[in-house]
C-alpha cells in the first residue's frame, strides 16, 4: 500500500514566501535609500529644523516679513490661513526658547480664588 504523504505548509507555499521575502527586502532597501536621500537635501525654508536654526534677531525678522505678507493677503484666504498658520510656528519657536518662569502657589482666598476680602 501507497501512504500518501501530507505537503506541509511549506513545501505548498514556497513560491509565495520567496516572492514575499524578496519584495519586503525590496521594500527596506528602497526605504532606506529614500532616508538617506532625503537627509542630503537642503532645509526647506520655514520648516521645523529651519526655524531652530535662525538666531533670535534672524526669527524675528523674518516672523516680520511673514507677518507683513499675512496682513496684505488681503481677501486671499487660503494665503492668510497657511501665513496665519506659519506665524503661530514662529510663535511656537520663540515660546520653546523663552526661558521659563517659576510661578508662585496660587491663593484661594474664602470667597474664591483672585477675589478680594472686601466683606
Amino acid at each position: 500500500m501507497v501512504e500518501e504523504r501530507k505537503m506541509t505548509f511549506l513545501e505548498k507555499h514556497w513560491k509565495k514566501i520567496v516572492v514575499g521575502t524578496l519584495v519586503l527586502g525590496g521594500l527596506i532597501v528602497t526605504t532606506f535609500g529614500i532616508k538617506k536621500y532625503i537627509s542630503n537635501l537642503p532645509i526647506e525654508k520655514y520648516s521645523r529644523e529651519w526655524l531652530e536654526s535662525l538666531s533670535k534677531d534672524n526669527l524675528e525678522a523674518e516672523r516680520e516679513k511673514v507677518r507683513l505678507e499675512f496682513v496684505a493677503s488681503g481677501s486671499n484666504l487660503s494665503k492668510a490661513t497657511r501665513l496665519q498658520n506659519l506665524l503661530y510656528a514662529f510663535d511656537d519657536e520663540m515660546a520653546r526658547r523663552r526661558p521659563e518662569v517659576p510661578s508662585g502657589p496660587t491663593i484661594h482666598r474664602e470667597h474664591g480664588r483672585y477675589l478680594p476680602n472686601d466683606d
